[in-house]
């Protein structure tokens, strides 16, 4: 959707639901499907929720929400880092592909994960080492885990 921020439409709406329809994951929910009697803030809403699984969104203009889509990306890889397993976190990256980016927001969250931090630290170093960057924070985040404290770092500095 990143790309399509700057797309003209006559009715906003057609840039999302136009994007949406090819969608296999959004092809069969039903709070998806074009619907013009929607106002704008509903559309929002449903695609925040269905992309990001967010229900707090304070986009007004489906232009404002588009503009803003990699920062929600990357809000979301955060929670999902924090609290999800390396299978969530690695399904997440495949749905959002280059949209998302690994800012160190993303990495402190990963070395904050409680069960699976080690796995998930591992999945993002293995597939986007080049934007790992390691932060006194980080550091101090993975120290703080007596589970596998000791393992992430050791992946932190290989």
């Amino acid at each position: 959707m990143v790309k399509f921020n700057k797309s003209k439409a006559s009715d906003q709406q057609d840039i999302i639901y136009a994007l949406l329809s090819i969608s296999s994951n959004a092809c069969n929910n039903n709070s998806l499907r074009a619907d013009y009697t929607k106002h704008a803030q509903q559309v929002i809403y449903n695609t925040a929720l269905f992309l990001f699984s967010l229900t707090n969104t304070r986009y007004y203009t489906i232009l404002e929400f588009l503009r803003n889509f990699t920062p929600l990306n990357t809000a979301s890889l955060s929670k999902v880092a924090k609290l999800e397993n390396a299978r969530n976190v690695a399904d997440f990256l495949k749905r959002q592909g280059g949209d998302v980016k690994i800012i160190k927001e993303v990495v402190k969250a990963g070395a904050q994960n409680i069960e699976s931090r080690k796995e998930v630290m591992a999945l993002l170093l293995k597939q986007r080492r080049d934007e790992v960057k390691v932060t006194k924070e980080v550091v101090k985040a993975t120290a703080g885990n007596w589970k596998s404290g000791e393992e992430v770092i050791a992946l932190l500095l290989r």
